[in-house]
């Protein structure tokens, strides 16, 4: 997961991360997680990463080719097999990594947990998805996503700016 700017400033020196997944292909019987199925508390969170039994109590998402999950700074995620994403995101590089699927790094150890971060930081409640679209997939103060059906044909010459503040 991600921090918040306010923590990850104090923290990290530099900004948090919100951001979005639109998915872009899956596999059959692909899914994300996505935040957790029920509110656990701080204890059982550590408890559970501990004991290796977080994947229990996350939200597994069923996904297809189109949806959209909006990842606020604060929600555990994790892509699953066989989807394709694109992600658009507050411009960060901090993430606090609680789970790893047990991978190895190229130096033989298991890839750097950062537990204690991650209990300051993560909304342990169930995620609420919006189900709204309409005119943006996604809005938020660091990005606006719309999607556009392309069917070959130009029905309206879109214009618009970007602006770096």
């Amino acid at each position: 997961m991600h921090p918040d700017n306010r923590y990850a400033l104090k923290n990290e020196g530099q900004y948090g991360k919100t951001g979005m997944w639109y998915v872009m292909d899956v596999g059959e019987n692909a899914f994300l997680y996505y935040g957790f199925r029920q509110e656990i508390s701080r204890e059982e969170f550590e408890r559970r990463i501990q004991e290796d039994t977080l994947l229990e109590v996350l939200n597994a998402v069923p996904v297809q080719k189109g949806d959209v999950l909006f990842i606020e700074s604060g929600t555990i995620h994790a892509i699953g097999r066989d989807i394709l994403i694109a992600e658009i995101q507050q411009n960060s590089n901090v993430t606090y990594r609680v789970y790893d699927y047990g991978r190895i790094g190229k130096d033989g150890k298991k890839w750097d947990l950062h537990i204690g971060k991650a209990l300051a930081v993560t909304n342990r409640v169930p995620i609420i998805r919006d189900k709204s679209s309409y005119p943006h997939v996604a809005d938020c103060d660091y990005f606006t996503v719309d999607k556009l059906n392309l069917d070959g044909r130009v029905m309206k010459r879109l214009e618009g700016a970007v602006s770096i503040e």
